[in-house]
């Protein structure tokens, strides 16, 4: 639940106030290109809430500051927890039967 609360928080305060900041940082030909490898890889990306090999903070940011829909991300992110939170559960399960 952690997670997923953070996701959120995360996810609308870069929506909200996180691209007057980041147009600070960045120049806009970049910003653009980073728009555009978002826009075009989003269910790429997506998928890694489902094996987070990223840091999923920064990629959450990302989302927020990106025209994808607060419900196409929440879906996948949600699905995405719940998949890896199963997971981590069941191999930890393994591992304890393994060693007791």
């Amino acid at each position: 639940m952690g997670n997923i609360i953070g996701t959120i928080v995360v996810f609308f305060l870069a929506r909200k106030i996180g691209r007057p900041v980041i147009e600070k940082l960045f120049k806009k030909e970049r910003l653009i290109r980073y728009e555009e490898a978002i826009n075009r890889h989003e269910n790429w990306l997506l998928f890694f809430y489902f094996f987070p090999i990223l840091p999923l903070d920064i990629l959450t940011a990302a989302f927020g500051l990106s025209a994808t829909t607060a419900k196409k991300f929440f879906l996948a992110a949600g699905t995405g927890y719940a998949f890896y939170s199963l997971v981590l559960n069941f191999f930890g399960d393994y591992l304890a039967s393994l060693v007791f």
